[in-house]
């Protein structure tokens, strides 16, 4: 009983900390958001809009009884994993965090910057392809062995691996949706190739979830989860697809605009 207890002042400590840094998140977005005026540029109320859902939704989710009941119930687990490996991913790419904390860096630092996300490192982990299968094949770890009982039973480990869906989730949105400056760029059928594979991943871990649920949850309870799971990924999924195609129709627009002008020229 004095481990539990130990435990769960623990996990509340690590969740009202993620909270705040959560919160101090949107407040810096949100004051060099404002300081771009001073530069004469305008940063666009909607990414200031997607930067504050994010954080909202994360710290809201924090806060409700959801996370607490993610313990109990699979369906609220999937509820959390929705949100924290999905939705609030998406939220943070489109609001594109590190273009306005380049802008805002004096040139020095803002060059350190990007010649660091140049690296070997990040070439690697925002291919589609590689990201794709670090995001989904966690998934697959996580709900196919016993880590998930054991996430539930340690909170460190529970944080641990919310956090690695979060940053998996956003890795791989990263690579597909090119908002921020993604400096080892993949053609657009690569990244629909990439997405759809893992979309079908998804639905295949999804189904057999259906059928064999993790180690010491209930079936019916399971099968809930799981519908969240499938329909709601494949929202979130949608989104993102249509993102990408309405990338490459502007992209085939302008390229036709620009060949008119030569062509008049």
């Amino acid at each position: 009983m004095a481990h539990d207890h130990l435990e769960m002042e623990y996990f509340t400590f690590m969740s009202m900390s993620i909270s705040l840094f959560c919160a101090l998140i949107f407040i810096g977005y949100f004051t060099l958001a404002l300081i771009q005026k001073n530069y004469k540029r305008r940063w666009p109320w909607s990414r200031i809009f997607y930067m504050f859902i994010a954080c909202s939704c994360l710290i809201m989710l924090i806060f409700s009884p959801i996370v607490e009941q993610s313990h109990e119930y699979f369906s609220f687990h999937m509820l959390v994993h929705l949100v924290v490996g999905m939705f609030a991913p998406l939220m943070i790419v489109l609001a594109a965090p590190f273009v306005l904390i380049v802008r805002s860096l004096p040139v020095r630092v803002a060059r350190i910057m990007i010649r660091i996300c140049k690296s070997l490192y990040f070439r690697i982990v925002l291919n589609p392809y590689i990201s794709g299968v670090i995001n989904i094949g966690g998934l697959w770890v996580l709900y196919t062995t016993p880590l998930y009982t054991l996430m539930h039973e340690y909170a460190l480990l529970n944080i641990i691996i919310h956090l690695h869906i979060f940053i998996a989730g956003y890795f791989f949105t990263l690579s597909l949706v090119y908002i921020e400056p993604v400096f080892h760029r993949k053609k657009y059928y690569h990244r629909f190739i990439a997405l759809i594979i893992s979309i079908a991943l998804h639905g295949m871990l999804a189904k057999y979830l259906y059928i064999h649920p993790p180690v010491g949850v209930d079936v019916v309870e399971a099968q809930k989860g799981v519908l969240l799971m499938y329909y709601g990924g494949d929202i979130v999924d949608g989104i993102i697809m249509f993102i990408i195609g309405y990338q490459w129709y502007l992209e085939n627009k302008m390229g036709l605009i620009v060949k008119e002008e030569s062509v008049q020229a």
